[in-house]
């Protein structure tokens, strides 16, 4: 008989998961921030009416760890319209002017220039505040980043409504993301995956051994105004199953032996896909027919990069693994099943979780250029 992992889960959960007070802490300097400084913005540029600033990733889908940074997305107008690249880099820079130049109304909170860091040559471009100088208690003084895709709120909406209906769904993609930390291939921009790409990992799983129903994607609205999220979800100790071993052993079992990474694609959407004989969604079918005709190679790439993990974003029309190239791809097939073994022996939850990295250094560190913006 082995020993039980759920009382130590518990314990993890509760030590490590953001705390209600922290929550309600980010959500009191997004209130301020929106009447200190976007309050003054509305108006200065044509397209700018009414924005909204929402927080988003981990934070808003409440399985964010107790030290994470704050993620703020912009929406310029009320009807949430999603920008295109060039728009969003566009009025970030806006935005960035006004932070910096001080007025009236921000002269008691003034932010530095050298503080930010614009990160627009990413995918979705990104104003950074890396504060060096100033008093933790005021409020110019907290690191941020800063983005105006929706599609992050969208994809955060999304997991809030699981987490909140389904709550197995929390400690399974906690534990799935300290996994990925551990192994330290949550590295999206040095050819790995990104946490959001685990998680989703997780839920397919979930959907497969059907311990949680498919969330149809297009069943998720943005609210106005944003305190409407300002509820943490609470955490209680019957969230986590007495199964939780066997849970996670059967998650790396699955993407170890049942999912084929070669011809399959991890997909959570509920979309009408032709399931293949064991539950996955063939490769092939990523791209729909028109897609496949209208294309280019070139435009294919950019979406689905290397194929090797192919990732469906429930949003976007492209893949969370698409830089990851072969070499890591096949490293992390293996370290799957190296996980999968060590849970199938019996080792206890302390053991799993402070496992070495199991790959070598040099193939973590590799930093092949793929030519994809991450």
């Amino acid at each position: 008989m082995y020993p039980s992992w759920r009382p130590s889960v518990i314990q993890f959960i509760r030590s490590k998961l953001m705390t209600q007070e922290r929550y309600a802490g980010m959500s009191a300097r997004r209130e301020a921030f929106s009447a200190t400084y976007l309050k003054s913005w509305d108006g200065t540029h044509p397209s700018v009416h009414r924005p909204q600033l929402y927080l988003y990733g981990s934070t808003l889908s409440c399985t964010a760890l107790n030290d994470g940074d704050v993620d703020f997305a912009l929406s310029i107008a009320d009807d949430l319209r999603q920008l295109s690249r060039e728009e969003q880099a566009e009025m970030l820079t806006h935005l960035y002017s006004h932070l910096v130049r001080p007025s009236q109304e921000t002269s008691k909170f003034p932010f530095v220039n050298q503080d930010f860091h614009r990160i627009f040559r990413a995918r979705v471009p990104v104003l950074q505040h890396v504060p060096a100088v100033g008093h933790p208690d005021t409020l110019s003084f907290f690191k941020f980043d800063l983005t105006m895709s929706l599609f992050g709120v969208r994809n955060s909406l999304l997991l809030r409504q699981y987490v909140k209906d389904h709550p197995i769904v929390r400690p399974v993609i906690l534990l799935v993301k300290h996994w990925g930390h551990r192994q330290a291939i949550i590295d999206s921009r040095n050819g790995w995956l990104s946490s959001y790409a685990l998680t989703l990992m997780a839920l397919e799983y979930l959907h497969v051994r059907r311990r949680v129903p498919v969330i149809p994607p297009d069943s998720i609205r943005i609210k106005i105004p944003p305190s409407a999220y300002d509820e943490w979800i609470t955490f209680h100790e019957d969230h986590v199953p007495e199964d939780i071993q066997d849970v996670m052993r059967g998650f790396f079992e699955y993407y170890a032996h049942n999912f084929d990474f070669d011809e399959h694609i991890v997909d959570v959407t509920g979309a009408p896909l032709r399931r293949g004989p064991r539950g996955c969604s063939p490769k092939e079918e990523f791209f729909t027919q028109e897609e496949n005709e209208r294309l280019t190679d070139e435009e294919k790439w950019h979406r689905i990069g290397h194929g090797n993990i192919v990732v469906r974003d429930p949003y976007e029309d492209h893949s969370l693994g698409r830089s990851v190239e072969f070499f890591k791809a096949e490293g992390f097939r293996q370290l799957l099943e190296w996980s999968e073994e060590l849970c199938r022996a019996g080792s206890s939850f302390e053991d799993f979780t402070e496992s070495r990295t199991f790959l070598p250094r040099s193939l973590l560190r590799s930093n092949r250029r793929s030519g994809i913006i991450s």
